[in-house]
Protein backbone atom coordinates (compact mmCIF):
# COMPACT_ATOMS: atom_id res chain seq x y z
CA UNK A 1 0.00 0.00 0.00
CA UNK A 2 1.65 3.58 -0.54
CA UNK A 3 2.02 5.65 1.45
CA UNK A 4 0.28 8.97 2.26
CA UNK A 5 3.80 10.81 1.81
CA UNK A 6 3.84 9.62 -1.94
CA UNK A 7 0.88 10.56 -2.71
CA UNK A 8 0.89 12.82 -6.24
CA UNK A 9 -3.06 13.64 -5.98
CA UNK A 10 -6.11 13.47 -3.48
CA UNK A 11 -9.49 12.62 -5.35
CA UNK A 12 -12.70 14.13 -3.73
CA UNK A 13 -11.61 16.57 -1.21
CA UNK A 14 -10.95 19.75 -4.03
CA UNK A 15 -12.74 22.18 -1.62
CA UNK A 16 -11.30 21.20 1.77
CA UNK A 17 -7.56 21.46 -0.34
CA UNK A 18 -8.54 24.56 -2.13
CA UNK A 19 -9.13 26.28 1.30
CA UNK A 20 -6.35 25.27 3.01
CA UNK A 21 -3.96 26.50 0.28
CA UNK A 22 -5.44 30.23 -0.20
CA UNK A 23 -5.00 30.39 3.63
CA UNK A 24 -1.32 29.33 2.62
CA UNK A 25 -1.44 31.90 0.00
CA UNK A 26 -2.44 35.00 2.53
CA UNK A 27 -0.23 34.46 5.15
CA UNK A 28 -3.11 33.82 7.63
CA UNK A 29 -2.64 30.06 8.29
CA UNK A 30 -3.37 29.16 12.04
CA UNK A 31 -0.17 27.60 13.68
CA UNK A 32 -2.66 23.88 14.08
CA UNK A 33 -4.94 22.19 12.38
CA UNK A 34 -6.99 19.16 12.82
CA UNK A 35 -7.59 17.96 9.56
CA UNK A 36 -10.90 15.33 10.82
CA UNK A 37 -13.22 13.00 8.93
CA UNK A 38 -13.61 9.56 7.79
CA UNK A 39 -10.39 6.82 8.00
CA UNK A 40 -8.90 6.68 5.03
CA UNK A 41 -9.68 8.86 2.68
CA UNK A 42 -7.22 10.95 1.86
CA UNK A 43 -6.59 13.16 4.91
CA UNK A 44 -2.94 12.08 5.49
CA UNK A 45 -2.26 12.26 1.70
CA UNK A 46 -3.48 15.72 1.79
CA UNK A 47 -1.38 16.57 5.06
CA UNK A 48 1.79 15.57 3.13
CA UNK A 49 0.85 17.46 -0.06
CA UNK A 50 -0.12 20.86 2.56
CA UNK A 51 3.40 20.20 4.17
CA UNK A 52 5.37 20.46 0.46
CA UNK A 53 3.51 23.94 -0.59
CA UNK A 54 4.60 24.78 3.02
CA UNK A 55 7.95 24.01 3.01
CA UNK A 56 8.87 24.70 -0.81
CA UNK A 57 11.14 27.44 -1.54
CA UNK A 58 9.80 27.92 -5.21
CA UNK A 59 7.24 27.06 -7.60
CA UNK A 60 9.61 24.06 -8.79
CA UNK A 61 11.10 22.90 -5.61
CA UNK A 62 11.60 18.98 -6.65
CA UNK A 63 14.06 18.94 -3.59
CA UNK A 64 11.95 19.74 -1.19
CA UNK A 65 9.42 17.24 -2.40
CA UNK A 66 11.99 14.32 -3.38
CA UNK A 67 13.16 14.56 0.49
CA UNK A 68 8.95 14.80 2.15
CA UNK A 69 8.76 11.79 -0.09
CA UNK A 70 11.85 9.97 1.80
CA UNK A 71 10.65 11.41 4.79
CA UNK A 72 14.40 12.95 4.74
CA UNK A 73 13.11 16.58 5.06
CA UNK A 74 14.82 18.38 8.25
CA UNK A 75 12.09 20.83 8.51
CA UNK A 76 9.46 17.66 8.57
CA UNK A 77 8.87 16.11 11.96
CA UNK A 78 6.51 12.74 11.33
CA UNK A 79 4.57 10.80 14.63
CA UNK A 80 2.89 7.50 13.47
CA UNK A 81 1.12 5.37 15.80
CA UNK A 82 3.72 2.57 16.34
CA UNK A 83 1.10 -0.04 14.99
CA UNK A 84 -0.28 2.12 11.91
CA UNK A 85 -1.55 -0.68 10.13
CA UNK A 86 -3.88 -1.41 13.07
CA UNK A 87 -6.55 0.75 14.99
CA UNK A 88 -6.71 -2.33 18.11
CA UNK A 89 -3.92 -1.90 20.47
CA UNK A 90 -2.15 0.81 18.30
CA UNK A 91 -0.84 4.21 20.71
CA UNK A 92 1.41 6.97 20.32
CA UNK A 93 3.47 7.03 23.33
CA UNK A 94 5.00 10.40 24.98
CA UNK A 95 8.62 9.13 23.95
CA UNK A 96 7.53 9.81 20.65
CA UNK A 97 6.22 13.59 21.21
CA UNK A 98 9.32 14.34 23.49
CA UNK A 99 11.52 14.00 20.34
CA UNK A 100 8.94 16.43 18.94
CA UNK A 101 9.69 18.93 21.99
CA UNK A 102 13.30 19.34 20.82
CA UNK A 103 12.43 19.48 17.21
CA UNK A 104 10.65 22.27 17.69
CA UNK A 105 13.40 23.91 19.72
CA UNK A 106 15.32 24.08 16.44
CA UNK A 107 15.56 27.02 13.73
CA UNK A 108 14.24 25.60 9.99
CA UNK A 109 17.08 24.25 8.33
CA UNK A 110 16.27 24.29 4.79
CA UNK A 111 12.61 26.10 4.56
CA UNK A 112 11.56 29.49 5.96
CA UNK A 113 8.97 26.89 8.86
CA UNK A 114 8.57 23.97 9.96
CA UNK A 115 5.83 21.58 9.33
CA UNK A 116 4.83 18.26 11.72
CA UNK A 117 2.65 15.59 11.11
CA UNK A 118 1.01 13.40 13.50
CA UNK A 119 -1.38 10.63 12.16
CA UNK A 120 -3.45 9.64 13.56
CA UNK A 121 -3.77 12.42 16.23
CA UNK A 122 -6.62 10.50 18.54
CA UNK A 123 -4.24 7.62 19.45
CA UNK A 124 -2.25 9.69 21.58
CA UNK A 125 -1.78 8.07 24.77
CA UNK A 126 -2.70 10.59 27.96
CA UNK A 127 0.89 11.15 28.46
CA UNK A 128 1.41 12.40 24.61
CA UNK A 129 -1.16 14.36 24.55
CA UNK A 130 -0.27 16.37 27.51
CA UNK A 131 3.07 16.99 25.79
CA UNK A 132 1.85 17.76 23.08
CA UNK A 133 -0.60 20.09 24.82
CA UNK A 134 2.80 22.29 26.17
CA UNK A 135 3.53 22.33 22.32
CA UNK A 136 0.30 23.63 20.91
CA UNK A 137 -0.29 25.97 23.87
CA UNK A 138 3.26 27.75 22.74
CA UNK A 139 3.51 28.09 19.36
CA UNK A 140 6.19 29.52 17.31
CA UNK A 141 5.61 31.48 14.17
CA UNK A 142 7.44 29.64 11.64
CA UNK A 143 5.56 26.50 12.88
CA UNK A 144 3.02 24.44 11.60
CA UNK A 145 1.07 21.57 13.26
CA UNK A 146 -0.61 19.68 10.94
CA UNK A 147 -3.16 16.99 12.94
CA UNK A 148 -4.88 14.04 11.10
CA UNK A 149 -8.03 12.76 13.04
CA UNK A 150 -10.32 9.67 12.62
CA UNK A 151 -12.12 10.72 15.61
CA UNK A 152 -13.12 13.90 17.44
CA UNK A 153 -14.74 11.62 20.28
CA UNK A 154 -11.07 10.23 21.32
CA UNK A 155 -9.55 13.30 21.12
CA UNK A 156 -9.09 15.33 24.23
CA UNK A 157 -10.93 18.70 24.60
CA UNK A 158 -7.76 21.05 25.50
CA UNK A 159 -5.95 19.54 21.89
CA UNK A 160 -9.35 20.46 20.14
CA UNK A 161 -9.62 23.94 21.62
CA UNK A 162 -6.32 24.80 20.12
CA UNK A 163 -6.33 23.68 16.33
CA UNK A 164 -8.74 24.72 13.52
CA UNK A 165 -10.19 22.10 11.78
CA UNK A 166 -10.42 21.76 8.24
CA UNK A 167 -13.31 18.76 7.58
CA UNK A 168 -13.13 16.19 5.15
CA UNK A 169 -16.09 14.51 4.17
CA UNK A 170 -16.46 10.86 3.12
CA UNK A 171 -15.88 10.17 -0.64
CA UNK A 172 -18.91 9.08 -2.36
CA UNK A 173 -18.94 6.18 -4.59
CA UNK A 174 -18.16 7.50 -7.93
CA UNK A 175 -15.20 8.92 -6.53
CA UNK A 176 -14.52 6.26 -4.51
CA UNK A 177 -14.40 3.92 -7.82
CA UNK A 178 -12.34 6.39 -9.58
CA UNK A 179 -9.32 6.07 -6.51
CA UNK A 180 -9.80 2.23 -6.32
CA UNK A 181 -9.58 1.85 -9.78
CA UNK A 182 -9.93 -1.51 -11.63
CA UNK A 183 -8.47 -3.29 -8.37
CA UNK A 184 -11.42 -3.72 -7.38
CA UNK A 185 -13.95 -6.79 -8.71
CA UNK A 186 -17.14 -5.63 -6.76
CA UNK A 187 -16.66 -1.88 -5.76
CA UNK A 188 -20.13 -1.65 -4.16
CA UNK A 189 -19.28 -4.49 -2.01
CA UNK A 190 -15.81 -3.18 -1.40
CA UNK A 191 -17.47 0.19 -0.65
CA UNK A 192 -19.84 -0.83 2.02
CA UNK A 193 -17.85 -3.28 3.36
CA UNK A 194 -14.83 -0.60 4.13
CA UNK A 195 -17.20 2.03 4.97
CA UNK A 196 -15.00 3.81 2.29
CA UNK A 197 -12.01 4.10 3.66
CA UNK A 198 -9.55 3.53 0.12
CA UNK A 199 -6.37 2.28 2.62
CA UNK A 200 -9.22 -0.35 3.75
CA UNK A 201 -10.65 -0.91 0.47
CA UNK A 202 -7.32 -1.35 -1.34
CA UNK A 203 -6.68 -4.71 0.74
CA UNK A 204 -10.34 -5.92 0.68
CA UNK A 205 -11.00 -5.44 -2.73
CA UNK A 206 -8.13 -8.50 -3.29
CA UNK A 207 -11.20 -11.24 -4.40
CA UNK A 208 -10.33 -13.66 -0.86
CA UNK A 209 -10.73 -10.85 1.52
CA UNK A 210 -13.77 -9.28 -0.26
CA UNK A 211 -15.41 -12.99 0.09
CA UNK A 212 -14.17 -13.62 3.60
CA UNK A 213 -15.68 -9.95 4.79
CA UNK A 214 -19.01 -10.75 2.71
CA UNK A 215 -19.00 -13.80 4.73
CA UNK A 216 -18.67 -12.11 8.32
CA UNK A 217 -21.75 -9.35 7.47
CA UNK A 218 -24.00 -12.43 6.03
CA UNK A 219 -22.95 -13.83 9.89
CA UNK A 220 -23.35 -10.76 11.89
CA UNK A 221 -26.97 -9.75 9.80
CA UNK A 222 -28.54 -13.21 10.17
CA UNK A 223 -27.87 -13.45 14.07
CA UNK A 224 -27.64 -17.67 12.90
CA UNK A 225 -24.52 -19.78 12.57
CA UNK A 226 -24.10 -23.16 11.14
CA UNK A 227 -20.64 -24.47 12.55
CA UNK A 228 -19.30 -25.50 9.08
CA UNK A 229 -19.49 -21.16 8.52
CA UNK A 230 -17.87 -20.28 11.55
CA UNK A 231 -14.90 -22.90 10.62
CA UNK A 232 -14.40 -21.98 7.38
CA UNK A 233 -14.32 -18.56 8.20
CA UNK A 234 -12.12 -19.05 11.23
CA UNK A 235 -9.60 -20.46 8.80
CA UNK A 236 -9.64 -17.71 5.99
CA UNK A 237 -8.20 -15.33 9.28
CA UNK A 238 -4.70 -16.91 9.41
CA UNK A 239 -2.55 -14.12 7.36
CA UNK A 240 -2.17 -10.32 8.39
CA UNK A 241 -3.75 -8.61 5.50
CA UNK A 242 -7.68 -10.77 6.35
CA UNK A 243 -7.14 -10.56 9.82
CA UNK A 244 -7.13 -6.46 9.51
CA UNK A 245 -9.67 -6.06 6.98
CA UNK A 246 -11.97 -8.14 9.89
CA UNK A 247 -10.91 -6.81 12.67
CA UNK A 248 -11.31 -3.30 10.87
CA UNK A 249 -15.18 -4.35 9.72
CA UNK A 250 -16.54 -6.53 11.98
CA UNK A 251 -17.07 -3.94 14.99
CA UNK A 252 -18.60 -1.96 12.59
CA UNK A 253 -21.28 -4.15 10.91
CA UNK A 254 -22.06 -4.69 15.08
CA UNK A 255 -22.25 -1.14 15.38
CA UNK A 256 -24.70 -1.06 12.76
CA UNK A 257 -26.48 -4.15 13.42
CA UNK A 258 -26.96 -2.26 16.82
CA UNK A 259 -28.27 0.80 14.74
CA UNK A 260 -31.25 -0.74 12.79
CA UNK A 261 -32.24 -3.13 15.80
CA UNK A 262 -32.37 0.43 17.72
CA UNK A 263 -34.58 2.37 14.88
CA UNK A 264 -36.55 -1.38 14.96
CA UNK A 265 -37.48 -0.47 18.37
CA UNK A 266 -36.06 -3.82 19.60
CA UNK A 267 -34.16 -4.48 22.56
CA UNK A 268 -30.16 -3.81 22.10
CA UNK A 269 -28.72 -4.44 24.95
CA UNK A 270 -27.71 -8.08 23.73
CA UNK A 271 -25.85 -6.51 21.04
CA UNK A 272 -24.51 -3.77 22.81
CA UNK A 273 -22.83 -6.74 25.12
CA UNK A 274 -21.34 -8.33 22.10
CA UNK A 275 -19.99 -5.36 20.97
CA UNK A 276 -17.92 -4.66 24.06
CA UNK A 277 -16.58 -8.24 24.50
CA UNK A 278 -15.72 -8.34 20.58
CA UNK A 279 -13.56 -4.76 21.38
CA UNK A 280 -11.90 -6.70 24.28
CA UNK A 281 -11.18 -9.37 22.48
CA UNK A 282 -9.67 -7.86 19.72
CA UNK A 283 -7.63 -6.18 22.28
CA UNK A 284 -6.44 -8.97 24.01
CA UNK A 285 -5.12 -10.32 21.04
CA UNK A 286 -3.29 -7.74 19.95
CA UNK A 287 -1.73 -7.33 23.26
CA UNK A 288 -0.73 -11.23 24.00
CA UNK A 289 -0.56 -12.49 20.79
CA UNK A 290 -3.34 -14.72 20.67
CA UNK A 291 -4.77 -17.44 18.12
CA UNK A 292 -6.67 -15.38 15.62
CA UNK A 293 -8.86 -17.86 14.28
CA UNK A 294 -9.98 -19.09 17.93
CA UNK A 295 -10.64 -15.59 18.91
CA UNK A 296 -12.42 -14.92 15.71
CA UNK A 297 -14.82 -17.92 16.44
CA UNK A 298 -15.16 -17.11 20.25
CA UNK A 299 -16.34 -13.64 18.54
CA UNK A 300 -19.36 -15.41 17.54
CA UNK A 301 -19.77 -18.10 19.84
CA UNK A 302 -20.12 -15.16 22.39
CA UNK A 303 -23.20 -14.06 20.75
CA UNK A 304 -25.10 -17.54 20.52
Amino acid sequence: MTHPRNAKIVIGHDEAIASFKKLIASGKLHHAWLLYGPKGIGKASSAYLFAKELLQNNSHDDRTFKLIENNTHPDMFVIESENEDDEIGSEIKVDQVRELLSFLHTTPALSKRKVVIIDSVEMLNNNAANALLKALEEPSLHITFLLVCNSFRNLPATIKSRCAVLKFNALGLEEFARVLGSNASDTKSVYELSYGSLSIAQVIAKPENLELLKQVKGVVNSGAQSLSQLIKLKKSLSNDESWHCFTYVILRLIMDKIKQTALEGENVEPLLQWYTKTSEALKEQEIFNLDRENVALNIFSNNQ
